[in-house]
């Protein structure tokens, strides 16, 4: 996954559409995020939009089943490709809560500044120690 993400930003749509078909049988929503990439940038609309129905199904599929574990890469999801903030946010929020982490704390922000929450702080428990 993440060297068919390295590819795809060097422009290597090809070998990054191979290594990403490769690993379809994976169920792994983000599979069919970074296809429906890989069709944006090749200019196939088409694909790239049947790819992301598939990556959000799978990743609310994914949240269904285990939210708590898989509610900071739902949150990357919707920053990026899943373009919906507030849910993006909200996720971002529930991870937060779950773990208290510096990295969470910074996908909160980014989450609260994509989704218009200039105010997100009053929604989170202490953050965490050093911060």
């Amino acid at each position: 996954m993440h060297l068919a993400e390295i590819l795809l930003a060097e422009g290597q749509t090809n070998e990054a559409e191979c290594m990403l078909r490769a690993a379809l049988s994976s169920s792994d929503p983000e599979v069919h995020w970074r296809l429906s990439e890989v069709a944006e940038a090749t200019e196939d609309p088409a694909g790239a939009e049947t790819f992301m129905t598939a990556a959000r199904s799978g990743f609310e599929a994914l949240l269904e089943r285990h939210l708590l574990a898989f509610a900071d890469h739902g949150a990357e999801f919707y920053l990026a490709g899943g373009a919906d903030p507030a849910r993006a946010f909200e996720l971002a929020l529930l991870n937060y809560s779950n773990r208290q982490t510096t990295r969470a704390y910074n996908l909160v922000l980014r989450a609260a500044r994509s989704a218009g929450q200039p105010d997100f702080h009053t929604r989170l428990r202490p953050s965490p120690a050093g911060m």
